[in-house]
Formats: structure tokens, sequence, C-alpha cells
């Protein structure tokens, strides 16, 4: 499973809606959001803290 990201497509309030698993690879999300720099930075801290915790189950 991997962790994806909602945004929001209303430009008065830009930024992250929510968070969802996917089965679709991580490089789908990072390749559709790649010219938001911000969001691109909150996918990979996300990434990695999903990552932490899969790996001290």
């Amino acid at each position: 499973m991997n962790i994806g990201v909602y945004f929001s497509k209303v430009k008065k309030f830009p930024g992250i809606m929510g968070v969802f698993q996917t089965d679709k690879p991580v490089q789908v999300a990072t390749r559709v959001f790649s010219d938001h720099r911000a969001h691109m930075e909150f996918l990979r801290h996300l990434l990695v803290y999903h990552l932490e915790l899969i790996g001290r189950n």
C-alpha cells in the first residue's frame, strides 16, 4: 500500500485536503504533482513517515 494525497483545486484555498491509501506506485503521484514543490516536500515527508511506521511493525 502507498500513501496518496488529495490536493485542493480551489485557488483561494491551495494545499493538502487529505490523505488516502492507494495501490498505485508512488511515482504516479509524484509525476502529477511535480510542479508543486511544497506539496512534493510534504508528500516526501509523508512517505518517509509511512515507511518508518511499516518498519516498526
